[in-house]
């Protein structure tokens, strides 16, 4: 039995293009598998009859467009467009956010570069931002001990995280490149962006991870003293003690 190729296909094929996509989960295939249905509704309503219909186009036109448009936010989200030098760097950085999150991020955080020496935080003090070291060397005073932390690192963020006062001081002796949130905008940010706040929390919790994973004492088990092998018995028996 052959299919006879009429006007009612480009119906068959819209129907089914949709179909499809409402059965899909992904955003992307979802609104490129719409968009066909819409353009095979506009060939057929365009051939029905020898009459195009142009209502009907119009309308099936208008859902297309808007559909684009939201496809091309879609992808505008999800790819690395534009992005060169520090932003690069920057986001490469950000392991688990996306392009658009990242700009959300950056639309409120500020890249500070300082060739002078500057304190960040300091301890017992409520910081009012919140920090990401791209380059320089942080140093960390709490009570009386000094120690350094890696660059690429956050600072303030168990202040940021908890609402408390920051716990140690942290300095940049030599300066460095960093990003400053301020702190109220960006809980602000993050509280309208549920999918951005997941992200950013899983950041600033493996950030804190390896902190923990660093400054922990590394721990040797002492070799066991060798067990005293039993004396012999007269009759080749080893005693039971």
């Amino acid at each position: 039995m052959e299919y006879a190729f009429t006007t009612a296909t480009f119906v068959h094929l819209a129907t089914a293009a949709q179909v499809l996509g409402f059965l899909v989960t992904r955003q992307l295939i979802l609104r490129v598998l719409v968009l066909a249905g819409s353009g095979f509704y506009i060939v057929y309503y365009y051939l029905h009859l020898g009459a195009p219909q142009w209502d009907a186009i119009v309308g099936s036109l208008l859902i297309g467009l808007a559909n684009l448009f939201g496809l091309l936010v879609l992808l505008y989200g999800r790819i690395p467009i534009a992005m060169r030098g520090r932003d690069r760097v920057l986001f490469d950085a950000f392991d688990g956010l996306e392009p658009g999150q990242f700009r959300s991020l950056m639309r409120v955080g500020q890249l500070v570069q300082r060739d002078t020496p500057i304190t960040l935080t300091e301890q017992d003090c409520h910081p009012e931002h919140l920090y990401f070291v791209l380059s320089g060397r942080p140093r960390i005073v709490k009570d009386a001990h000094t120690f350094n932390i890696s660059e690429r690192s956050f600072v303030g963020e168990v202040a940021f995280k908890l609402g408390t006062s920051a716990s140690a001081t942290v300095t940049l002796p030599d300066g460095g490149v960093y990003v400053e949130w301020p702190r109220d905008q960006l809980q602000y940010l993050l509280g309208r962006a549920p999918l951005l706040k997941q992200a950013f929390d899983a950041l600033i919790s493996r950030d804190m991870a390896s902190k923990v994973a660093l400054s922990a004492p590394v721990c040797t088990t002492p070799a066991a003293s060798p067990t005293p092998t039993p004396p012999m018995s007269p009759f080749g028996l080893r005693a039971v003690v």
